[in-house]
């Protein structure tokens, strides 16, 4: 989204674009997990989307690594993920690897670029398109 806006410059503005990770500015507990985790490393002025879904990447493969019992290997570790069953990190939504599907989350977070930036965005405001404005 960030190279989006620069490359749309002024024409940018109004334009939303969803992400598969809350903004990174978001109060919820993972994102809160992650600025602070960023800061630690001195990385806070480089906070992004990928790095956010990097960090909840690796968060899910600790969390799999802490509930298994057995060295980690390729076979142990998909045991251990698919072994999690529902489980909330701490996003506002549930989060679910099964055999055959590996996408652990299907929500999407828009944001919307506004003079340069990509800024959080919630979806009610959304005007209606019949409203005449």
């Amino acid at each position: 989204a960030t190279s989006l806006a620069q490359a749309l410059g002024d024409q940018g503005d109004e334009v939303l674009v969803t992400q598969v990770v809350p903004h990174f500015d978001s109060d919820l507990p993972l994102v809160e997990e992650y600025r602070e985790a960023m800061r630690l490393v001195r990385r806070e002025g480089q906070f992004s989307f990928a790095s956010l879904e990097g960090y909840i990447a690796g968060r899910i493969l600790c969390l799999a690594l802490a509930e298994s019992p057995d060295a980690p290997d390729r076979n142990t570790l998909v045991r251990a993920l698919l072994a999690l069953g529902e489980f909330d990190l701490g996003l506002g939504v549930p989060l679910k690897l099964e055999k055959g599907h590996q996408q652990a989350c299907h929500s999407v977070w828009p944001t919307i670029i506004q003079g340069g930036e990509v800024l959080p965005f919630d979806w009610k405001q959304l005007r209606p398109a019949t409203d005449g404005s």
